[in-house]
């Protein structure tokens, strides 16, 4: 009769063991969303002497591309841009060329850069701050020694900058 009890006993522990791992086996969390491999980028190129004017004037036409890929974009009349299918890594580097874009309003062209944007696991990066692109005067036009402290001016931008030696490479 004792054994009879203490192989009842532990029929039901097992049984217990049993119906527990059961029980936490099938209510594991899963990650329901689906793996997101690719995004969109979209942003905006703005005029940076104009924004310091109080006037948001777009930047059209410029080439908007991911670096070292072949996905690329122009900036339309807004200077909005959307780059598609841009791999989901944890930031790409932008590349905006702007040697193609429209000429600023006082008739001067814009300069490029390039800048590291980081990514969200997101279908869609909106990049709510805009890219400021500033004007060349291609009069002032200087070549930068990287030895030597550089002063560039402009008088028709009404601007000076001092590139301090060692900083341009």
């Amino acid at each position: 009769m004792r054994s009879i009890a203490l192989l009842s006993w532990t029929v039901r522990i097992v049984f217990i063991i049993f119906l527990f791992c059961s029980f936490t086996t099938n209510t594991q969390s899963v990650d329901e969303r689906p793996h997101i491999r690719s995004t969109i980028i979209q942003g905006r190129l703005l005029d940076a002497i104009a924004i310091s004017e109080g006037v948001r004037t777009p930047v059209v036409g410029a080439v908007v591309s991911v670096l070292n890929t072949n996905i690329f974009t122009i900036s339309d009349s807004n200077g909005r841009f959307e780059l598609r299918n841009v791999p989901l890594e944890d930031g790409i580097i932008v590349n905006i060329d702007s040697m193609e874009a429209n000429p600023a309003p006082d008739g001067s062209i814009y300069s490029g850069f390039r800048v590291f944007v980081p990514l969200k696991e997101l279908p869609l990066n909106n990049l709510k701050r805009p890219f400021y692109l500033t004007r060349l005067d291609s009069e002032s036009f200087t070549t930068v020694n990287p030895r030597e402290t550089t002063i560039v001016e402009s008088s028709s931008l009404g601007a000076t900058l001092t590139i301090e030696a060692g900083t341009a490479y």
